[in-house]
Formats: C-alpha cells, sequence, structure tokens
C-alpha cells in the first residue's frame, strides 16, 4: 500500500487513475513487475505485483511515486508531494493468500462505502475475472 502526502484524497479521479495504470503499465512492459491487481482509492493504493528479476520493491515504488508524483504535478499545475514516504507491503506464498489479498483490495471501496458493489469502482484493474 502506498498512501498519498498528509492522506489527501486526489486519487480517485480519471486524470490520477490513468497517470497510475499507465506507470503500471510501464513498468510492466519494461520486466521490472508483472501486476495482478491494482486499487486506487481516494488518498492511497493497493497493488498486487510480483517482481521482475533482479528489482526490488523498493527500487519499483521509488519509480512509481517519482514517475506518478511529476505526472500529476504536471497535469494540475501544482507543486509539492504527493505520497507519504514508505510503503507497507505483504509477502504472498501461495495460491490461498493472493486469492484473499486480491479479494481484499477488490472489495476495499466497498467497506469505505464509496460503491454498493466493488464492479461499479471504476478505478481497479485485476487480470482475474472477478466475481
Amino acid at each position: 500500500m502506498v498512501v498519498t502526502h498528509k492522506r489527501k484524497s486526489v486519487l480517485a479521479n480519471n486524470t490520477a487513475a490513468s497517470i497510475i495504470f499507465g506507470a503500471f503499465n510501464w513498468l510492466e512492459y519494461a520486466g521490472r513487475i508483472w501486476w495482478i491487481c491494482i486499487v486506487i482509492m481516494p488518498d492511497h493504493l493497493h497493488a498486487v505485483v510480483q517482481l521482475g528479476e533482479s528489482h526490488t520493491l523498493s527500487k519499483v515504488l521509488q519509480s512509481l511515486k517519482r514517475f506518478t508524483a511529476r505526472e500529476f504535478n504536471k497535469q494540475h499545475e501544482r507543486l509539492g508531494h504527493l505520497w507519504q514516504r514508505g510503503y507497507s507491503d505483504f509477502g504472498i506464498r501461495n495460491d490461498k493468500v493472493l486469492n484473499k489479498t486480491i479479494s481484499y483490495c477488490y472489495e476495499n471501496p466497498v467497506r469505505k462505502g464509496f460503491v454498493k458493489t466493488a464492479k461499479e469502482y471504476p478505478y481497479w484493474r485485476c487480470k482475474y475475472k472477478m466475481e
């Protein structure tokens, strides 16, 4: 999980989502990660990823945060921080935990009361079919 600076609710919009999803796609294309699930909440994002060979999570997230902050600030004609320092990570070691983690991310907008069903939430992507 990556959190916005001072937990400002600035991410759940088409512009920010386009920047973030585009960054994840580029990181995958470059072989740094293989993303599985991404959910963009107003003040944070969840992502389930597999690291590419010889890439560290800290370096990948540093690159993601730097690029997305620069693009976000450019698009919104602003200066300043977009992201808080650091991140929260969780190791996934089997399919049961993977499925549970994807479901947790997918259902987050419902738990927060943004939508009645997860399918309604526009700012998520998953490579697996969700029911």
